[in-house]
């Protein structure tokens, strides 16, 4: 590393931001030569991300955006090499840098990327033709998704800014007709635009949306084979396809998110996306017995979780079910990841989470009308309430349980999600109420999807908590919810009010007082319900007794008892990072059974 050289971009870098970007010249300053080469490196060199990763990066970027789309709408008469070169720099740290992310999204950044591709000069017919459009599409593209991936809740202020119908004009723009020799030429050049902007897509459109989609109907093979293409470890860079700019996980993602959506499952079947998901898990298997060392595994992890996942969406589809089930080849492939000792757990869990939803066929047949299905037995209100989430949500879902318990409910909440779906199902199966945490990821999700339809099937009584910003459910959930009132918890402010209304909502559903001894609780709720029926007295401090708190290890949902330093929600110190600290407000020191002092952290 050359430390002199570096310092010299840096400083030249500096500068460059500190200028008024109305008055910049329209060349490309020649240090932006090095610094594009620096970016393909970026974990070698932590200045540059450092330095732009700042307040000061991003005004500059937002005025000079804006200059663009101001100065010149049309465009044919300005040199924009300028914009695609910091545009590249900014893809590049969007990808690793969420905090980066976070202060793009703050300045609206996304609604200005969104006027700058919709101007004329970048209109698809002329990226198809010229460089510097594309490349400036596709950059702006990459930094849209990079920011949505780490920030789903932007997902409303997307469709907003018109970007399912701006997207989907970069889907249709070529295709065989009589300029046919042209198309051809210039669709390997144009193939990374069209793959960015339906990976975008496949997180924005809802089932109506989607059906614009199917219009063009080559767009699932696109996403197939730039997947197929990928799944390569023989390339120059493995599971990388060069020809869509893409690399195999990505595509995965976008793949299950397409999957989703009901119309989508058997288009997906139709054009070989079980031959190319057998394919990956092939791979993954391969990797991992190949070359065992610690990048392989997780990247044989990573694509076998995301090759499952995509097989157990398809499933929902009855006709795919039947296929899966009765193919001997494919529970030989489950089973090669059932096991811990050579799989990570997420991968195990979904392997078995496919084996046991594959064994009970009975829950495809559910109408999915949920008044006709809430049970009125008698015993409704006893048991405990079962909390059913999508894993990005954990944060948001764990405040609201730790309000309902200081309300007197008992919770049964998988907070780790470790548990396979047969153990959260016997949990369903004893219980009074199903709280659900919606967004268009709890959509998606097979895992979400399944134990919101096997309570369905019990007739527990549901109630929503919207989680997402301007989420209008649809598909299957929008059946399950129609009639239900929905309670609002977009952010951490609204939490007061939404535990109220939940409240209200429950009455006696689930109350502790309500609900029988044998009731199968989880490790958290375990815990909050002991404390609540022992005859908890404070205890009165020794000077000699330091005090501890109470937590739950994650690997064996042991309670266990750690020094009163921190919890995972306190910054102020370090913690063990195999458990996960109770947060409770209150700051009095309890005496419990185990005659141990023990206090539990006020965050």
């Amino acid at each position: 590393m050359d430390l002199t050289a570096d310092c010299d971009l840096a400083v030249k870098l500096n500068h460059f931001i500190s200028c008024d970007p109305l008055k910049l010249d329209e060349g490309v300053p020649s240090f932006f030569i090095d610094l594009h080469k620096l970016a393909h490196e970026l974990d070698r060199n932590q200045w540059l991300p450092e330095l732009l990763d700042s307040e000061r990066f991003v005004e500059f970027y937002e005025k000079h955006i804006k200059s663009v789309i101001k100065e010149d709408p049309t465009g044919h008469h300005l040199n924009h090499s300028l914009t695609v070169e910091i545009n590249f720099l900014v893809q590049s740290i969007t990808q690793s840098r969420s905090t980066f992310c976070s202060k793009l999204a703050s300045r609206q950044i996304p609604h200005w990327l969104f006027q700058l591709i919709k101007l004329p000069r970048n209109n698809p017919c002329i990226c198809l033709l010229q460089k510097q459009a594309r490349l400036l599409t596709n950059y702006s593209l990459r930094i849209l998704l990079n920011i949505l991936r780490y920030y789903p809740s932007m997902r409303s202020s997307y469709k907003k800014s018109g970007g399912v119908r701006t997207l989907l004009s970069f889907l249709s723009v070529w295709s065989v007709d009589g300029n046919q020799r042209l198309n051809v030429r210039a669709a390997s050049s144009y193939m990374p635009v069209r793959v960015t902007a339906l990976l975008l897509l496949s997180i924005l459109v809802n089932e109506d949306e989607n059906e614009e989609l199917h219009r063009n109907d080559s767009y699932i093979n696109v996403l197939i084979k730039a997947l197929n293409d990928s799944l390569n470890l023989h390339q120059k860079r493995p599971l990388y396809s060069p020809s869509h700019e893409r690399a195999a996980d990505e595509l995965l993602v976008g793949l299950k998110n397409i999957a989703g959506l009901e119309t989508n499952k058997k288009w997906l079947v139709g054009c070989g996306a079980m031959d190319v998901l057998k394919l990956a898990l092939d791979i993954a298997f391969e990797l991992k017995c190949s070359a065992p060392n610690l990048t392989t595994c997780t990247s044989s992890d990573a694509l076998a979780e995301l090759a499952l996942e995509c097989l157990w969406s398809l499933a929902f589809e009855p006709q795919v079910y039947t296929r899966l089930a009765h193919d001997p080849d494919l529970s030989q492939r489950l089973n090669r990841f059932s096991d811990d000792h050579l799989w990570s757990s997420n991968c195990c869990r979904t392997s078995r989470n496919i084996l046991h939803f594959l064994t009970d066929p009975r829950l495809l047949s559910t109408s999915w009308t949920a008044g006709e299905r809430v049970r009125d037995d008698g015993h409704s209100q006893a048991g405990q309430l079962v909390v059913v989430y999508e894993q990005g949500t954990r944060r948001t879902m764990l405040k609201l349980l730790n309000q309902l318990d200081r309300a007197g409910y008992l919770v049964w909440m998988d907070f780790e999600d470790t548990y396979t779906v047969d153990v959260v199902a016997r949990a369903i199966s004893r219980a009074s109420g199903l709280i659900l945490g919606l967004s268009h990821a709890f959509k998606l999700s097979p895992y979400c999807r399944y134990l919101t339809q096997y309570a369905h099937s019990l007739g527990l009584q549901p109630f929503p908590v919207h989680l997402e910003p301007d989420y209008k459910p649809d598909g299957w959930l929008g059946l399950y919810t129609a009639t239900l009132i929905y309670i609002q918890l977009t952010e951490d402010s609204m939490l007061p009010q939404a535990v109220s209304q939940l409240v209200s909502q429950l009455g006696n559903v689930g109350l502790r007082r309500s609900c029988p001894r044998s009731a199968p609780v989880s490790p958290l709720s375990r815990h909050f319900s002991k404390e609540r029926t022992q005859p908890i007295q404070p205890a009165q401090p020794s000077p000699s007794s330091k005090k501890m708190r109470l937590c739950v290890d994650t690997r064996t949902s042991l309670r266990v008892q750690e020094p009163l330093e921190s919890c995972e929600t306190c910054p102020s110190t370090q913690v063990n990072p195999r458990t996960l600290c109770i947060c409770r407000p209150s700051s009095i020191t309890y005496k419990l059974p185990t005659n141990a002092n023990t206090s539990v952290c006020s965050c």
